[in-house]
């Protein structure tokens, strides 16, 4: 990963916490790894724990942020879920996703909710 892009995925991330917080989450940890790969931000609302996807984009390419969690990576998602799970067992999991589109001025932050179900 370029430099540029760690560095807009950075600026994204917080971004997005700054708007999450302002709803009342609580931060958990941010870039956590496990064995199926990276959770952007974990973090706590009540004593639901959510995983949030951070996309941000800085072109006007797309319709939106969310266009780049795609197949592959919502399968990764519902992994990483199941692996939150069998570490809190006793938690209830939700997988939320923040777009963050620096394009638009002002930079737009948009949090969707359960944007993932897995089975």
């Amino acid at each position: 990963m370029t430099k540029a892009r760690q560095t807009l995925g950075a600026d994204g991330e917080e971004q997005a916490w700054q708007a999450l917080k302002a709803k009342g989450y609580r931060l958990i940890e941010r870039n956590l790894r496990l064995a199926s790969g990276e959770i952007d931000l974990l973090c706590r609302l009540g004593t639901t724990l959510v995983l949030i996807e951070v996309k941000t984009v800085k072109t006007a390419l797309l319709d939106s942020p969310f266009e780049l969690i795609r197949p592959a990576k919502q399968r990764k998602l519902c992994l990483l879920a199941a692996e939150l799970s069998a570490r809190y067992p006793n938690h209830n999991i939700r997988i939320d996703a923040v777009g963050v589109d620096q394009h638009a001025e002002p930079t737009t932050v948009i949090h969707l909710e359960n944007v993932l179900f897995c089975g």
